[in-house]
């Protein structure tokens, strides 16, 4: 994330919008749908507060200060994306931040396992920000409730499936108690 957030593209304005609303995403851990429906009366310095479209819950997401440069640069007023768009666009972002890591997608076709070589920026899409956010608060030893109460999951199993830790990074976390 601050290979991406860090990048210079003020040459390519789509591709910096693109990557701002990214990174909100990451930051606040909502949901592709929130997010772009924002407006600026939703957004104060203190805080954003708004409800959800899909749960009609109130949410109240944390606000880092990439995020309060961002939300700050925009007028708090975030840029308007399509999801196709910024599926799309975030790849290319993601390219040129070098996020080249080799990663594995399994799927199944016709009954088989399928195991496909990407290389990360591939996997990239407007979820991912949203995923990040709860797996890196989950990594940072949050408690659990705290972060469902920011992304809105109302079932812990529902949250587990949805965070995503490697079994090396299980071991890393483990081991530093």
């Amino acid at each position: 994330l601050k290979k991406i957030y860090k990048l210079d593209l003020s040459n390519n304005k789509r591709l910096e919008r693109v990557r701002d609303l990214f990174i909100v995403g990451c930051r606040t851990g909502l949901r592709f749908s929130d997010l772009t429906s924002l407006r600026k009366e939703d957004i104060t310095k203190d805080g954003i507060r708004f409800q959800s479209d899909k749960t009609e819950e109130v949410l109240n997401p944390v606000i880092s200060e990439e995020t309060q440069e961002i939300l700050e640069k925009y007028n708090y007023q975030l840029p308007k994306i399509s999801r196709t768009n910024l599926n799309k666009y975030i790849k290319e972002v993601g390219e040129l931040a070098d996020i080249s890591e080799v990663s594995y997608k399994d799927t199944f076709k016709s009954g088989k396992a399928i195991s496909k070589k990407l290389k990360k920026y591939e996997r990239i899409s407007s979820h991912t920000a949203r995923r990040s956010f709860a797996t890196n608060m989950y990594k940072r030893r949050f408690p659990i409730y705290y972060i469902m109460k920011i992304t809105g999951h109302k079932k812990e199993s529902d949250f587990l499936d949805y965070i995503k830790v490697t079994n090396e990074e299980a071991v890393k976390i483990i081991s530093m108690n």
